[in-house]
C-alpha cells in the first residue's frame, strides 16, 4: 500500500517539485526502507528463505548465478553513490547561505575526497537519493516475492509433479504475478487519469495547476500541463508511463490467451481496458506541445509499431487490430487536440544563433545581410541582425545593433558599458527610399562604421548619448540575433541572408567568398545562413532558449572540478559564480542532465551512475527472474530510452516524480527475465 501511495502521490503533488512534497516522498521511501531491513532481519534470525520468482521456482543455473552477481553489483554501486553523496556533503568545501547570496568557505576539508561547494544542497540530494534507493530495493524485493496464493499454487504443482513422473512443472509458461499486475494497474490507471485531466486543463485555458495553484514560473496555460508547471516534465512522465501500460496490455493478453486458450473469447478479460488507457496516456505528450516530448513520443510510437509488427506472426488477429487502433488513435486524437499550438511552436522562427567565434568580442566586425524593405512604414520597429556577447539579452553592453524604426529611419549603433550609452549611425527616410525592394547591406565596424547599400557606400549621420563608446571599442560576436522573431513574416521573413565576419571586408568580397568558401573562413567568417531556404534545417536549429549559455557554464564547472564535481545538487548556486555580469539569466538546471551530472558528480560519480544503468539494461537478457517475452521488456526499454534521450536536452532526472517512475521501470527490468 505504501508503494501504491507513492505512485499516486508523486505526479499529483505538482510533480513533487516543492519541498513539502519531496519530504512526503522521502518519508515514504524511508518507511519502505525500514520495512525492507526488518524483513531481512527476520529472515536472518529465523533462517527463512522466501519463495521468489525465478529462483525458488526453478532449478539453479548459470542464469540465477548471473542474476545474483548483477544484483550484488547494483547493490554495491548503490552504496557507492550514496557514500559519494554523503562524503561530498560531510567534507564540504563551502556552503551557500540562502537569503544572503554568498558562499561560506571551509578550510578543514580533504581535497582528496569528494567535496561539495554547496553543503546544504548536497545534503538534500543525499536524503532524496537515500529515500529513492530504499524505494527501489524494497519494491524489487516485494515484486520478486510470491503472494500466499502463488506459494500455495506452486507447492501444489510441485507435489503433483513429484507424484507423477510424466508431469513436470512448466517453467516457461507466461505468468503475470499478482503483485506485478496490481502495481501495473495502479500505474496505468493513474497515468491515464493524469493525462486526461491535463488535457482537459489545457483545453480549458486556465493558468492554474489543476485549477488550484498559479506557479511562480511559467504562468501561461501553454507552458503548463496538468499538475506540472513545465510542460516538458509532464511529457517526460507520460512518455515513461504509456510504454509501460502498452507493454502490460500485451503481456496480459498474451498470458490470457495462453492460459485460457480454449475458452477465451474476443473482448474477454480485464486487460482490454488497458488499450484505451495507453491511448489516452500516449496522447498527453502530443497535447502538451513540448517539442522534445513530441519527438520522443513519435520515435517511441514508431519503435512500438516495428516491435509489434515483428511479433505479429505470433499474435492473433484481435491483437493486430488492437495495435492498429492504438497507433491510429494516438496520431489522430493527438493531431486533433494538440496540433494547432504545436504547429505554432514548430513553425516559430529561429532568431537566436551561436556563432563560431573563438572570442566573445572583436574589434573588427563586418555584417552582410540581404533583406526586403517594407513597402510602407511598419508600425513596429523592425530589427535587422544584432551581434551580442550574451544569448539571453540582445541589447546589453557591447552589442552591435541594426534596426528600422517605425518612422522609416535605419539605425546601426554600438552599446557601451551600459544600455544608455551608445554611438549611432543612421539614415533618415530609408524605408521611403527603398520601399518594397530587396537590398543587400554591408556594415563594417573598425575605427569607424562604413555602411554599403547594394555595393555602394552611403553617407550616414551620427549621434551619441551618455558615455558613448568609440567605434574602435570591441563588440560582442558570440551570438547573433537575426530579426528578434520578426523573420516569422512569410515564413522566411524579410531577412533572407546573414553573414558575420570578425574582419573588415568590402562588398566585392562577398561574391568572392561565395565561390571560394575556404577563403571566407580565412577572412574571419563566423556565421552564415541562407534564411530563404526552408525545411528541416529551420527545425533542427530552433531556438535553444538560452541553453548554449548554460552549457558553457556547465563545461567550465567540469573543467574546474573534473574528478568529484562541484557536489550533487550544487549547480543552481555554483552557477551564480560563473555569471559574468548582471545581464545574464540565472538558471536552476543545465537542461542537459548528462552535463549537469558530470558537473556536479564529476567523473567518479558519473561513472558509478552509468555503471548502475548498464547493469539494469543488461539484466533481462542474461539474468533470472519473472519470465516475460521480449515485447514487454522492449516497451520498458523504449520508455527508458526515450527518457535518456530527453535528458540530453532537458532535466527529467532533476524532478522527483520523473526519477521515481524511471526507477520503477528500472526495477521491473531487474525483476523480469528472458528465461526463468
Amino acid at each position: 500500500m505504501i508503494i501504491y501511495v507513492s505512485i499516486l502521490f508523486g505526479p499529483w503533488a505538482f510533480g513533487t517539485t516543492q519541498t513539502w512534497a519531496i519530504q512526503v516522498m522521502n518519508g515514504i521511501g524511508y518507511s519502505l526502507g525500514v520495512l525492507f531491513i526488518s524483513k531481512w532481519v527476520i529472515r536472518m534470525v529465523y533462517r527463512y528463505r522466501p519463495h521468489r520468482w525465478g529462483f525458488s521456482d526453478c532449478p539453479a543455473s548459470w542464469r540465477t548465478r548471473i542474476s545474483k552477481i548483477f544484483t550484488a553489483v547494483l547493490a554495491i554501486l548503490t552504496v557507492a553513490i550514496l557514500t559519494f553523496c554523503f562524503i561530498s556533503a560531510w567534507n564540504a568545501r563551502a556552503n551557500y547561505v540562502l537569503g544572503f547570496g554568498y558562499f561560506d568557505y571551509f578550510d578543514d576539508f580533504n581535497k582528496s575526497l569528494p567535496h561539495s561547494y554547496d553543503a546544504g544542497a548536497t545534503w538534500s540530494a543525499f536524503y532524496n537519493y537515500l529515500a529513492l534507493a530504499c524505494f527501489f530495493w524494497s519494491m524489487r524485493d516485494w515484486l520478486l516475492g510470491k503472494s500466499r496464493r502463488e506459494r500455495h499454487a506452486f507447492m501444489t504443482e510441485e507435489t503433483e509433479s513429484t507424484s507423477s513422473s510424466a508431469r513436470k512443472p512448466r517453467f516457461r509458461q507466461l505468468v503475470l504475478p499478482e503483485r506485478m499486475k496490481r502495481l501495473l494497474w495502479v500505474i496505468s490507471c493513474n497515468a491515464a487519469l493524469l493525462s486526461m485531466v491535463s488535457i482537459i486543463q489545457r483545453l480549458d485555458g486556465g493558468n492554474k495547476l489543476l485549477w488550484l495553484l498559479e506557479p511562480r514560473w511559467n504562468k501561461t496555460n501553454e507552458s503548463q500541463f496538468g499538475p506540472y508547471a513545465y510542460r516538458s516534465n509532464a511529457a517526460q512522465y507520460l512518455n515513461l508511463a504509456w510504454p509501460l501500460c502498452l507493454g502490460f496490455w500485451w503481456a496480459s493478453q498474451r498470458a490470457f490467451s495462453e492460459n485460457f486458450r480454449r475458452t477465451a473469447r474476443v473482448g474477454q478479460g480485464a486487460h482490454v481496458v488497458l488499450l484505451p488507457m495507453a491511448i489516452v496516456t500516449a496522447i498527453g505528450p502530443l497535447v502538451a506541445t513540448s517539442r522534445g516530448g513530441v519527438l520522443v513520443s513519435i520515435l517511441g510510437t514508431f519503435s512500438a509499431i516495428i516491435l509489434f509488427t515483428l511479433f505479429a506472426q505470433r499474435t492473433n488477429w484481435v491483437t493486430r487490430i488492437g495495435i492498429t487502433v492504438l497507433f491510429s488513435a494516438v496520431i489522430g486524437l493527438g493531431a486533433w487536440l494538440g496540433w494547432e499550438p504545436l504547429q505554432k511552436r514548430l513553425a516559430a522562427p529561429t532568431f537566436k544563433f551561436t556563432t563560431s567565434a573563438t572570442e566573445s568580442t572583436a574589434d573588427q566586425v563586418s555584417i552582410f545581410t540581404r533583406f526586403t524593405v517594407p513597402a510602407v512604414a511598419d508600425k513596429k520597429t523592425l530589427y535587422l541582425p544584432i551581434v551580442s556577447p550574451l544569448q539571453t539579452i540582445h541589447s546589453g553592453p557591447k552589442s552591435l545593433i541594426s534596426r528600422i524604426l517605425s518612422n522609416g529611419e535605419l539605425q546601426i549603433y554600438l552599446v557601451g558599458t551600459t544600455t544608455g550609452d551608445y554611438i549611432m549611425k543612421y539614415i533618415p527616410g530609408f524605408t521611403a527610399q527603398y520601399a518594397g525592394q530587396e537590398v543587400e547591406m554591408l556594415w563594417v565596424k573598425t575605427d569607424e562604421l562604413a555602411v554599403y547599400i547594394n555595393g555602394d557606400r552611403v553617407e550616414v549621420s551620427e549621434r551619441k548619448t551618455g558615455n558613448a563608446p568609440s567605434w574602435s571599442s570591441p563588440a560582442g560576436v558570440a551570438f547573433l540575433w537575426n530579426g528578434i522573431g520578426n523573420t516569422a513574416k512569410a515564413n522566411g521573413g524579410y531577412i533572407s541572408r546573414t553573414q558575420v565576419f570578425t574582419k573588415s571586408i568590402v562588398p566585392s568580397d562577398i561574391s568572392l567568398f561565395d565561390s571560394m568558401p575556404d577563403l571566407a573562413k580565412e577572412s574571419g567568417l563566423i556565421y552564415f545562413n541562407d534564411f530563404a531556404q526552408k525545411g528541416l534545417y529551420s527545425f533542427l536549429n530552433s531556438d535553444t532558449s538560452g541553453r548554449d549559455e548554460i552549457f558553457n557554464t556547465a563545461q567550465k564547472i567540469i573543467h574546474d572540478f573534473p574528478l568529484f564535481g562541484s557536489g550533487p545538487g550544487s549547480f543552481p548556486h555554483v552557477n551564480s559564480i560563473y555569471m559574468e555580469n548582471s545581464y545574464q539569466y540565472w538558471h536552476s538546471y543545465v537542461h542537459d542532465d548528462y552535463l549537469e551530472t558530470l558537473a556536479t558528480f564529476g567523473i567518479v560519480g558519473f561513472s558509478i551512475i552509468m555503471a548502475m544503468l548498464m547493469v539494469v539494461l543488461i539484466h533481462w537478457f542474461v539474468g533470472s527472474g519473472i519470465f516475460q517475452y521480449f515485447p514487454f521488456a522492449a516497451m520498458i526499454l523504449i520508455g527508458i530510452g526515450g527518457c535518456l534521450a530527453h535528458a540530453k536536452f532537458d532535466f527529467p532526472f532533476q524532478v522527483y516524480s520523473i526519477l521515481h517512475i524511471f526507477l520503477i521501470n528500472c526495477c521491473l527490468l531487474m525483476t523480469i527475465a528472458r528465461k526463468a
